[in-house]
């Protein structure tokens, strides 16, 4: 019953009492737990609270717009044109360096 005694001396009550590595329980005398004159005794206790809340980051930069797709209809009559004689003509002018596209 050395855990009243300990109490006594603390401002809280215990909820754990530790001896090395092994915990001692309510019931145990002095003699039963082992406890020489020298040990030591680690009273585990419960307190309220914690850390305090984290402050959100202000974002000094606006966020980035993504591209969005744009359907063009007809969007072929710009790189092609059909002549009266029924002929099709480029528009736009191929790079002579660059190899054709699929």
């Amino acid at each position: 019953m050395f855990r009243n005694q300990i109490e006594e001396n603390a401002d809280f009550s215990c909820d754990r009492l530790v001896c090395g590595t092994a915990e001692l329980m309510d019931n145990m005398t002095i003699e039963e737990a082992g406890i020489d004159t020298e040990s030591t005794l680690n009273a585990l206790i419960s307190l309220d609270g914690g850390k305090r809340k984290r402050k959100k980051k202000v974002h000094t930069t606006p966020k980035r717009i993504a591209h969005k797709h744009r359907k063009r209809p007809l969007a072929l009559l710009e790189y092609f044109s059909v002549e009266n004689s029924g002929k099709v003509k480029k528009l736009k002018q191929e790079c002579d360096k660059c190899p054709v596209g699929k």
